[in-house]
């Protein structure tokens, strides 16, 4: 299941194995996890989307130069 690092990322795990319809035979358990990890979870997510939607081709350059210019806000000591 390709989403389950975020998901444990937020505090939310499979119980048992996963059915074909991509679900946990007997439901998900939820612990509570600190907010960090939350946005950890968003922003892997926003990348994959940014990812995904290159190799189709549906992807604008102007949204890669606003993702580029997104992570060096975040990291402004980096080149």
């Amino acid at each position: 299941m390709r989403d389950k690092l975020v998901n444990r990322l937020r505090g939310k795990y499979a119980i048992g194995p996963h059915l074909p319809n991509g679900e946990p035979e007997f439901g998900w358990r939820q612990f509570e996890s600190p907010p960090i990890q939350h946005e950890a979870a968003e922003e892997i997510e926003r990348l994959r989307d940014l990812i995904e939607r290159f190799w189709a081709g549906t992807v604008t350059e102007k949204e890669l130069y606003e993702a580029r210019n997104e992570e060096r806000d975040l990291y402004p000591d980096d080149p």
